[in-house]
């Protein structure tokens, strides 16, 4: 059998999240062929860096304008088959799905999965231009949707929470399509053994993270506060951000500063409590690891969206203002029976999750079942 798994490296999540699914296939059959492609690199090999550092900057300086194009694909109705068959200029001529047509060609793969609705949307142009019926998979990668997820040529979901699904099923998914399995995360992310011995530890162990971007509080006085907490370590994840680096490191005897790690579930695993923007693969992380949070006031629609997630159903607290950080840091912290209360919420949320759907799913598309765009697939074998 052979897999082609479609992503983006916007933050870096989307592509950690292909990477733990073909982690989790592998595991499923080590005789699977898996292949992860970046979307942007099959179309334009040669601008794909230069596109990146753009979304960067869109990110971190042009958030006004990214919310704006968000929640125009938040609120737009879900095309359907008549309407984007007038919009073949739009979608099916495009680019994109041309290259991703010869990529698929050459790779012929079994399955499709898409780690970034882009990618679905591509890919599903792509079955419909070709009356190519290959099954296609979509990994919903926060817990709030958008219309570009949603897709007719799209055979199974796979989302993160129980509101996700809902949200599915009032756009016209059929439910028997959708999985609740979570947003996939690396098997090394799991309860810290030992959690019961931390909070009774002396020294509070703080993780701060800020995304593969990371994007952090600018102000000297969130830094100057947070290393005058008494009994406390604080460790700063920094990602790509140098800048921030050089400016932290060595600066408070109580805080360490660190760049891009593959070592963030160590962390996780000693840590009290991780502060953190609510991005959907950090937010699992810390879930999977029973590790409590305390979000950043986010500003991207899609976290704002996860953060509301995450305080509804008790896993996390929302830091609404900078200026009065440290005191809510310590209110948090030092509270022992809310931390527990956080950690038992994420425990019910990681038992409710179905972490076997992708395996199933695999073995009922090799079943030969008819697609949702009608037609019988082939057998994967």
């Amino acid at each position: 059998m052979k897999i082609l798994i479609l992503t983006g490296k916007f933050g870096m999540g989307h592509y950690s999240a292909a990477l733990t699914l073909a982690e989790q296939i592998k595991a499923f059959d080590p005789h699977i062929e898996i292949t992860v492609k970046d979307i942007y690199e099959i179309a334009y090999p040669d601008y794909c860096e230069m596109f990146y550092r753009s979304y960067m900057s869109l990110v971190s300086k042009g958030c006004k304008l990214y919310n704006f194009a968000y929640k125009k694909a938040v609120h737009s109705k879900l095309l359907k088959k008549k309407d984007r068959n007038s919009n073949k200029s739009q979608w099916q001529k495009g680019h994109i799905v041309h290259m991703l047509g010869k990529t698929i060609q050459e790779l012929s793969p079994d399955v499709i999965i898409s780690t970034y609705s882009l990618c679905a949307r591509f890919a599903a142009d792509y079955k419909q231009i070709s009356g190519h019926n290959i099954p296609l998979i979509t990994c919903v990668t926060d817990v709030s949707i958008h219309n570009v997820w949603i897709n007719p040529g799209t055979d199974i979901y796979l989302v993160g929470a129980r509101e996700t699904k809902d949200s599915l099923i009032d756009a016209g998914v059929r439910p028997e399509q959708i999985f609740v399995s979570g947003i996939p995360v690396k098997s090394v992310f799991g309860q810290a053994e030992d959690a019961e011995t931390a909070q009774g530890s002396k020294t509070k162990e703080i993780l701060i993270m800020g995304g593969g971007l990371g994007l952090l509080p600018r102000q000297n006085r969130f830094y100057e506060e947070l290393a005058a907490l008494p009994n406390t370590h604080t460790t700063i994840i920094v990602g790509k951000n140098e800048k921030l680096r050089k400016k932290l490191s060595g600066k408070y005897d109580s805080i360490s500063v660190i760049g891009y790690t593959d070592r963030v579930n160590d962390y996780m695993r000693k840590a009290d409590l991780l502060i953190s923007k609510a991005g959907g693969i950090t937010m699992f992380e810390a879930i999977h690891s029973r590790l409590p949070l305390l979000i950043f006031q986010p500003f991207l629609e899609q976290e704002i969206s996860n953060a509301r997630f995450l305080q509804d159903n008790g896993l996390a607290h929302i830091l609404r203002d900078e200026n009065k950080a440290a005191e809510q840091i310590a209110a948090l912290l030092f509270d022992d029976q809310g931390l527990q209360r956080i950690r038992k919420n994420m425990d019910l949320l990681c038992r409710s999750l179905d972490k076997e759907a992708l395996c199933r799913c695999l073995d009922k598309l090799g079943d030969g079942r008819p697609g949702d765009g009608g037609g019988e697939r082939q057998r994967i074998a």
